[in-house]
């Protein structure tokens, strides 16, 4: 385990990785879509054994087990960073199956 708080700043960025959302474009971490550069914060979160950067087509970057953690741990205390359940029904009538939205 790191030493690295995690702080609302630093989950969402989290959440946007796990989104997809973050890539290594010129040599630096940042957003796919506007560029804004998160190099610095994404290399203390990697540091820390929360992020890795993987190659393929671009360079992107995913969480590791210990970013999943972290994030479960994130979704308990914040849950307003997850923003609103997706109720999801599939098949015949079923139960509805919540995806997200904080704690149960």
């Amino acid at each position: 385990m790191s030493d690295l708080f995690p702080t609302k700043t630093r989950i969402g960025l989290l959440i946007d990785v796990a989104d997809g959302c973050v890539i290594t474009a010129h040599g630096k971490a940042c957003y796919a879509d506007d560029g804004v550069v998160v190099d610095s914060r994404i290399r203390e979160m990697e540091r820390a054994g929360w992020v890795e950067e993987r190659s393929g087509v671009c360079y992107s970057w995913v969480l590791t087990e210990a970013g999943e953690a972290v994030l479960r741990r994130a979704e308990v205390q914040w849950p307003e960073l997850f923003g609103p359940p997706t109720i999801v029904t599939y098949g015949p009538v079923q139960e509805p199956y919540v995806f997200g939205g904080g704690a149960s």
